[in-house]
């Protein structure tokens, strides 16, 4: 299967949504911190597919946007804390920018009488959810099973991962959720990596309790493996998994690859569910020593990990008072080596100095390699009479 997406949202660095969020966080939070929480956001659906990983949500969102959620589940219990509707506006906030107002929310989110007939702006009443990988319940157990949560009386925790996708079997209905898992999630290119699958019916066993769930989970044999292309958002189709739900993949070129499970599984379709699996080179620990001199507010080192190919180059060269920076040592190389690295930084004498300049700088470094002295000498004795 090789569905063209539509629309397709970029994964969001989990620290850029941070920083943006955060100060709206302890204004509107401070008060009680279970109010406002992140959340694992995805879509999947026809020609949607919508990953928000750190999508930050409010209790009493979607209210502000002129809907009318419940204010107590089909239990007469009070609905306290982020629902999976304020998730769904946030999710439409943070999509569609300016665009998702109170007054337009209707042209993009449809929700009424309990349940979702438009999200993103694709009309239809085959929608779904879940979260943490099953449909919330209330553990309210009668003839016909455990009593779902709509959108509106389904809360949900911080951390949560809320799946929201379109069945794509709109006569039973009996579309297969996968969980999808990796051998490993961060590999060397040229290294064999195993995708596996597992799956069950979520309008059959959704609201049942873990053990059911377990007991009506199968591998997806016969399902696709699918890789997202990150300029259009399409996907292409490079393997099947076999009768174990299993299968290999090999990838060369060092990037993030977001791999799908999607297509059918024993003439049952797949919801599509997305992992994501990093292909780079070893890091090593790269040293920038000012060897006497400072970089950006006197900094003296610079020290970090860098992958083995990644481009070299420093953001500006150390200086040094009295002194003209003169070169690396060793010589910087262009890409980053297969080993740790230091490279040191060399000087020579500023000529334009006169010499009682020169003198006073070299007294001035004197004095403060004494004094940096005498502060370990102190702050070693210090440490032996304090533990």
């Amino acid at each position: 299967m090789k569905p063209t997406l539509r629309k397709t949202l970029s994964i969001l660095l989990a620290l850029s949504l941070l920083l943006c969020a955060a100060p709206l966080a302890f204004a509107a939070g401070d008060a009680d911190d279970a109010q406002a929480i992140f959340v694992d956001f995805s879509f999947t659906g026809g020609e949607e597919i919508i990953q928000l990983p750190m999508l930050f949500v409010q209790d009493g969102l979607a209210e502000d946007y002129g809907y009318a959620p419940a204010a107590v589940d089909h239990n007469q219990q009070p609905v306290d804390g982020p629902t999976v509707l304020d998730a769904l506006v946030a999710a439409h906030v943070e999509y569609y920018g300016e665009e998702f107002t109170a007054e337009t929310a209707a042209d993009y989110l449809i929700f009424s009488n309990g349940a979702l007939s438009c999200v993103f702006g694709v009309k239809t009443a085959a929608l779904g959810f879940v979260v943490n990988g099953a449909v919330p319940h209330d553990d309210v157990m009668t003839g016909w099973g455990y009593t779902g949560y709509s959108a509106d009386t389904a809360v949900l925790e911080d951390l949560d991962t809320l799946h929201l996708f379109k069945y794509q079997d709109t006569t039973y209905y009996a579309d297969l959720l996968p969980a999808v898992t990796l051998s490993e999630t961060d590999v060397l290119p040229g290294t064999d990596v195993t995708i596996s699958a597992s799956g069950y019916s979520v309008v059959y066993y959704g609201c049942s309790d873990a053990q059911v769930i377990d007991e009506n989970t199968a591998p997806l044999a016969g399902a696709d493996v699918c890789v997202m292309n990150s300029e259009d958002g399409t996907l292409t189709k490079i393997a099947t998994l076999d009768e174990n739900g299993t299968a290999t993949l090999n990838f060369t070129e060092r990037r993030s690859y977001y791999l799908f499970v999607c297509g059918e599984s024993d003439k049952t379709p797949v919801i599509p569910v997305g992992v994501v699996l990093n292909v780079s080179n070893p890091s090593y620990e790269l040293i920038f020593d000012a060897n006497g001199g400072f970089f950006y507010d006197d900094v003296q080192l610079i020290s970090t990990d860098c992958e083995a190919g990644d481009e070299l180059y420093v953001l500006e060269d150390p200086t040094r008072e009295g002194y003209v920076f003169d070169g690396w040592e060793p010589e910087l190389d262009d890409v980053m080596p297969e080993h740790d690295v230091t490279y040191t930084a060399q000087w020579k004498a500023d000529d334009s100095l006169s010499f009682l300049q020169r003198a006073l700088i070299a007294v001035r470094e004197a004095v403060a390699k004494v004094v940096d002295f005498f502060r370990m000498v102190i702050d070693y004795i210090t440490a032996l009479f304090t533990r």
